[in-house]
């Protein structure tokens, strides 16, 4: 039980961490990320 719910956590960290690495790529190609921050919220 323990182990399978830290497994699952830990895939989603790294899930979140994938996301924030892709956002950051985004935003650096974007030059800022202003506009792109106002269309994803």
């Amino acid at each position: 039980m323990l182990r399978m719910r830290s497994a699952h956590q830990e895939s989603l960290v790294l899930g979140q961490f994938v996301v924030q690495q892709v956002l950051g790529e985004v935003k650096a190609q974007l030059g800022g990320g202003s506009l792109m921050a106002g269309g994803l919220k």
